[in-house]
């Protein structure tokens, strides 16, 4: 299970960093048989995302507009496959940059609080 920072009343947002490391031992890359443009780099395993809790139509028209407005196509909004069941989370919005997710999380917070 993660632990969950930043939550707010229309997103929360978990971290992995304390979680128990999935592997249970170093593979050496001997037995990695790709090419080496074939691997994922570090940049592209992680990006920054946000699960949203909001729901309704105007919440997800203004959370679309924003990130046409200030996302600069770097982000990325679907499905969060991985939530359990019964969790509030409506969908996860990504971002390939920490400034553009906490600008959105900002958003979020004073759109919360106005609300």
């Amino acid at each position: 299970m993660t632990n969950t920072e930043g939550k707010s009343g229309l997103y929360s947002q978990s971290d992995r960093r304390n979680d128990d490391n999935r592997r249970l031992e170093d593979k050496p890359t001997d037995n990695d048989k790709r090419k080496l443009d074939e691997r994922r780099q570090p940049d592209d395993r992680r990006r920054h995302f946000v699960n949203l809790l909001g729901s309704g139509d105007n919440f997800f028209d203004d959370v679309i507009g924003w990130l046409f407005q200030n996302g600069n196509d770097e982000w990325y909004i679907g499905p969060n496959e991985n939530e359990p069941e019964e969790s509030e989370v409506t969908c996860r919005v990504s971002f390939e940059s920490v400034d553009k997710m906490t600008a959105f999380k900002t958003w979020l917070d004073e759109k919360d609080s106005a609300s």
